[in-house]
């Protein structure tokens, strides 16, 4: 909590330590990897988790306290992981947030799909993307989730969502009428304009606030940082018909650029991030989506995005 207080102070501490990463990343990961398989042989094999009805009490009294009701739009990140340490069964979390929400409520899931060579098409030097049959890299839960007959997911091949509920056919429909994952037409856009709500469920905000990327999506030209995008081609297939289509994605050399611990903490200090501890798993919640957004656009004007880059990056 003290290195995540001080990061979060100033964007300075965070990109050093970012790029302290990025220039040595082989020497942490090694270091990372023995620091951890260490921890691993201390641990007590006497130390057991919680029950699954434990977990569910504590995870629901304050989830219960955060505002989310019946007929509501909820995007939501999770780490199965971190929820097992609950024992929280991945099935039984999908069970609990449709609950949550009703029938008449909408629950979207970042379903974003995984690429390797199993969905290669060396022929063509293109990734395949099928939403009904593409794996997605986000995890267990949102594996499963594809698997529900009446989920649909976004026909966009970078960053997909999935839905489930009265707004899964209107967030999809003309999602392939933008290059940009994030953009004007796109499922999370379509989010961000039905003020959804994001839950976070064992994952950061600084790691999992996939939203705040509409911000950089919608301004596109008016984005004030140069050569921020570079173009991809995929090949998307949907049962006999197929399309390949060029995208525009930010480039990955930005990343390092992202005062995403600073970005958090400005939210919590603005009252659009509410993110604690719960039994030792983080749970984070933002009420409003669109109000994020329309904060990161107004910084971004104002020349203080939460991408810190070298003054000779910006556009003249």
């Amino acid at each position: 909590m003290i290195v995540k207080r001080i990061l979060g102070s100033t964007p300075v501490f965070e990109l050093s330590a970012r790029g302290l990463y990025y220039s040595n990343s082989r020497i942490i990961n090694s270091i990372s990897r023995s620091v951890s398989c260490k921890m691993k042989q201390r641990r007590s094999p006497d130390i057991k988790a919680p029950s699954i009805n434990d977990g569910f009490k504590i995870i629901d009294d304050y989830i219960s306290t955060l505002g989310i009701k019946q007929g509501d739009l909820l995007i939501v990140h999770s780490s199965s992981d971190e929820l097992l340490k609950l024992g929280l069964n991945p099935n039984e979390v999908l069970f609990y947030l449709r609950d949550l929400i009703g029938r008449e409520g909408t629950l979207a899931i970042p379903c974003f799909p995984l690429y390797n060579k199993r969905n290669y098409d060396p022929s063509r030097k293109l990734f395949v993307y099928s939403p009904k049959r593409t794996l997605c890299s986000t995890g267990l839960i949102p594996n499963l989730f594809l698997r529900k007959s009446d989920v649909i997911r976004s026909f966009f091949p970078w960053n997909s969502l999935a839905a489930q509920g009265p707004l899964a056919s209107g967030m999809m429909k003309g999602n392939l009428n933008t290059d940009l994952a994030h953009g004007k037409g796109s499922a999370w856009e379509y989010c961000m304009r039905h003020n959804a709500k994001i839950l976070l469920l064992g994952t950061r905000s600084c790691r999992s606030t996939t939203m705040v990327h509409v911000a950089e999506d919608i301004m596109d030209e008016e984005w004030p940082i140069s050569n921020w995008y570079e173009t991809r081609s995929f090949l998307i297939k949907n049962n006999s018909s197929e399309r390949q289509m060029e995208i525009r994605i930010r480039k990955p050399e930005w990343a390092r650029y992202n005062a995403s611990l600073y970005r958090s903490a400005q939210f919590e200090k603005m009252g659009i991030l509410r993110e604690k501890q719960i039994a030792g798993i983080s749970v984070g919640f933002i009420e409003d989506s669109r109000r994020m957004v329309d904060y990161v656009i107004e910084r971004t004007n104002e020349r203080k995005p939460f991408f810190v880059v070298p003054k000779r990056c910006y556009k003249k």
